[in-house]
């Protein structure tokens, strides 16, 4: 029982200094550290590597300022998803929606009320995000509107993943146990908003897809 307090600290020390010596070199590259982690971010959530993870890091590594960085590359992510699904499937789906009437009532309510649908389905936790990338590139939803609803959809799980990285940071630096209560608190408020926030989003999702005639056309 007293080596795990020990190995504890020993992981602990080792994180900080492996936070440290990627921040040090990150400022030797100056902006340049920006550009490297929005492409990784690009990567990420053109891929299956979780969204929110990449949020964390960046508000490890970067502060507040991972935020921004995270939800550009996000967006720019997202888009190439949306792109190559659009090239690729919308026919495939289209052949699909005839033959499934709530995925066609789906497509329906995408394509009618556009950027906000987006914005629901992001809120909730049905799809990652680089399914839903996928899947509303095959839909028949404009890529403005793809881009709109994603930025608004991602914005308050984005806000508590950087949350949770700035926290970490804070934790490395050394800082003592009760001025981490605050922090704490705040991200189950922020867990518990991020939660309600989803099912009001699922249940407005559902209520307007049910509102939609089944293999009904797009305005």
């Amino acid at each position: 029982m007293r080596g795990r307090p020990r190995a504890l600290l020993a992981r602990a020390a080792v994180a900080h200094g492996a936070v440290d010596a990627i921040q040090a070199w990150l400022e030797r590259l100056g902006p340049a550290s920006y550009a490297i982690f929005v492409g990784i971010t690009v990567l990420g959530t053109a891929t299956i590597v979780p969204s929110g993870l990449l949020c964390a890091v960046g508000g490890l590594v970067f502060g507040w300022l991972g935020l921004p960085l995270g939800i550009a590359g996000a967006l720019i992510g997202g888009l190439i998803s949306f792109t190559l699904a659009r090239r690729l499937s919308r026919e495939r789906l289209a052949g699909v929606t005839a033959r499934y009437p709530l995925l066609g009532a789906l497509d329906t309510s995408l394509s009618e009320q556009g950027w906000r649908v987006i914005m629901l389905l992001r809120l909730t936790p049905v799809l990652p995000f680089y399914v839903g990338s996928y899947f509303f590139g095959a839909t028949r939803v404009r890529p403005a509107a793809f881009l709109i609803g994603t930025l608004f959809g991602v914005l308050p799980s984005a806000t508590l993943y950087t949350y949770v990285g700035t926290l970490g940071q804070t934790t490395l630096h050394g800082v003592g146990a009760g001025a981490l209560v605050l922090p704490a608190i705040g991200i189950v408020c922020g867990v518990v908003a991020v939660v309600l926030v989803g099912r009001g989003a699922r249940a407005s999702l559902m209520h307007g897809v049910a509102a939609q005639p089944a293999g009904g056309s797009s305005a």
